[in-house]
């Protein structure tokens, strides 16, 4: 078998599990819905309509991962559910 080449060697360092890797985080299945939905009809072409939609998911996102560990930069799990509630739901 050949050695592994430095990219899978990276690769490989960051999918090792850390602490904490597998805690649940607490997004409601409504968010969950209207992520998936959000981002469906971003694939789906409407990419111009629903760019800063994806951006506040991401923030949404960070903002479960990182609650009250100190996280700078990322907004409140509040905060950031509430933009996405500013969004309409896609048809």
């Amino acid at each position: 078998m050949s050695e592994p080449t430095p990219d899978e060697l990276r690769q490989q360092l960051l999918d090792a599990p850390l602490a904490g890797d597998d805690d649940v985080i607490g997004l409601t299945r409504r968010q969950a819905i209207k992520i998936a939905a959000v981002l469906d009809a971003y694939t789906r072409g409407n990419q111009q309509l629903y760019y800063d939609a994806v951006l506040d998911i991401r923030n949404l996102l960070l903002a479960h991962a990182y609650d009250g560990q100190g996280a700078t930069g990322i907004p409140t799990p509040a905060d950031a559910g509430s933009r996405l509630n500013h969004w309409p739901w896609p048809t």
